[in-house]
């Protein structure tokens, strides 16, 4: 989670080292064990590291970054539900992620920390949909919602169950790619008694691919609940 610690485990140049240390209050970092046992070390190039390890190139081109690339904010009705589409909306149950990716296109919640929405919060997000029937489609994003404790994570899903017009429910989580020892038979299984679930996962390259995360896409498949890849 800190600059200090990564170098113990990875190299960094001198420029780089100098740079970090002059914006490391500003850093946000976030790799599992597992994923960063997957960087080839002696390869400033690997791409599981440019996933995932801190570049010069985030803040020295700063200035040239958009806040909100896909303008989500715009097509927010209440605090976390985007609802650019008429028939589907995006759930946005946290900010909290087991890694922080380096292209993540919402780095402008970081800043607040770790910050899960609150129950009145999830409660608007709820009541939206219910009085929104174009609606059939919600995708739960985050940060990553299944960062959220279980029993969390079920109250949405029963909630959006209860919902006449909700045909379908996406999970959007990069747990299997990074963490994927969180992918365990017990959570497979509470998922599948809310179906149809689709999880939509984030694997970028194929050392990414490992018996771990294999194991953990077929618990989800064994469960009943498609797995695609974005």
């Amino acid at each position: 989670k800190t600059f200090s610690v990564l170098r113990t485990y990875l190299p960094f140049d001198e420029q780089e080292s100098y740079l970090f240390e002059q914006v490391k209050d500003k850093l946000h970092i976030g790799i599992t064990p597992y994923y960063l046992s997957l960087i080839h070390a002696e390869d400033m190039d690997d791409p599981v590291r440019l996933q995932s390890v801190p570049s010069p190139l985030e803040f020295t081109f700063h200035e040239v970054g958009v806040n909100d690339p896909l303008d989500e904010d715009g097509d927010m009705p209440v605090e976390g539900l985007v609802n650019r589409y008429p028939d589907r909306c995006l759930f946005i149950a946290t900010n909290m992620c087991p890694m922080y990716c380096r292209h993540c296109t919402r780095r402008r919640e970081w800043c607040e920390g770790p910050s899960p929405k609150s129950p009145a919060q999830i409660t608007a997000m709820l009541d939206y949909i219910r009085k929104t029937p174009k609606i059939r489609d919600v995708i739960l994003s985050g940060g990553d919602p299944l960062s959220l404790p279980e029993h969390v994570l079920e109250y949405i899903l029963t909630e959006l169950r209860y919902i006449p017009h909700i045909e379908i429910i996406r999970i959007g989580t990069r747990y299997p790619v990074v963490l994927p020892q969180r992918i365990t038979s017990a959570l497979a299984e509470m998922l599948s008694k809310y179906g149809p679930i689709w999880l939509n996962t984030h694997f970028n390259h194929v050392r990414e691919i490992t018996p771990e995360s294999t194991a953990a896409v077929q618990r989800l498949l064994r469960a009943g609940i498609p797995v695609n890849n974005q």
